[in-house]
């Protein structure tokens, strides 16, 4: 899953759904916001953990980093 930035950049990013008998609680959201340099597989089991919980969690890979990367960080903005 991509998000689209407006200037075109795409950071790569996963989102957890609650399972199914939880549908009927009230929706509840949770962005994980990574360390920088970070990569979002880092906060994997936290998001795991949240959503089943009845939480729908979003975490990304910042620019430059994990499969939002796009040659060497350094040339990120």
């Amino acid at each position: 899953m991509w998000i689209q930035c407006s200037d075109g950049t795409r950071l790569a990013c996963t989102l957890n759904a609650p399972a199914r008998d939880q549908a009927a609680a009230p929706a509840r959201y949770v962005i994980i916001n990574s360390a920088t340099g970070v990569q979002r597989g880092y906060y994997r089991a936290f998001a795991d953990y949240l959503s089943a919980m009845g939480c729908h969690v979003l975490t990304w890979d910042g620019r430059g980093i994990g499969e939002s990367s796009v040659g060497h960080a350094r040339n990120s903005s």
